[in-house]
């Protein structure tokens, strides 16, 4: 198989998990880099991973890679809606002071965020069926059904945690994944699902 040498500062994937970092953005603690200076290295980093890519046999440092660019798309995604919101807020802030309010109530126009959106989801979604054998799809699922619930789709992305508990049990994601599960049962006034929740979390006896 093609072996990539050398790949840019970029295009190196830390070798942690992520999930705690997408479950702290889940409940409101975000240290997520908005600047646009980050974003640009976002651009430059899935430009050449798709150039690296597409000399890649198939293998597991392809997904890796694959896996890479489907997080950068989706890093790409929230620093687009946060810039949207920006326009949206300052739109708003416009119309209000305006006194008499004339015109149509501004709305908050996301198409850019949402195209960046679709296209994580979708290289997940050919990660976790072109490659079912991939060693790291327990955290594949994990941040897509994140992805998901970050995205509104909540009952997508509760079938999805579902769906990890029952494929990967002894998934060191089991109990971030328990854990989310918990916060969105909690979030919705579901306490005794969400006790439950807490509770197999905590039977996990996962440090955090």
């Amino acid at each position: 198989p093609t072996v990539v040498k050398a790949r840019s500062s970029t295009l190196q994937r830390p070798k942690e998990k992520i999930a705690p970092a997408r479950l702290s953005t889940m409940n409101g603690h975000d240290d997520f880099d908005r600047g646009a200076a980050a974003d640009q290295r976002r651009d430059e980093a899935i430009a050449e991973g798709s150039k690296i890519l597409a000399t890649m046999d198939d293998g597991p440092q392809k997904t890796d890679l694959l896996y890479h660019i489907a997080e950068l798309n989706w890093e790409k995604s929230r620093y687009a809606y946060f810039s949207e919101y920006k326009v949206y807020d300052e739109q708003v802030e416009k119309w209000s002071a305006a006194g008499s309010r004339k015109g149509a109530e501004p709305k908050l126009a996301n198409t850019k965020s949402d195209a960046y959106k679709k296209k994580a989801l979708t290289l997940y979604d050919e990660i976790l069926s072109k490659y079912p054998d991939y060693e790291r799809n327990d955290e594949v699922l994990f941040n897509k059904a994140s992805s998901l619930y970050e995205a509104g789709q909540q009952k997508d992305a509760i079938e999805l945690y579902f769906a990890l508990i029952k494929r990967f049990p002894k998934s060191e994601f089991v109990a971030d994944t328990y854990l989310a599960m918990g916060e969105h049962y909690f979030n919705g006034n579901d306490l005794q699902k969400a006790i439950t929740a807490y509770q197999k979390a905590v039977q996990t006896q996962k440090p955090k």
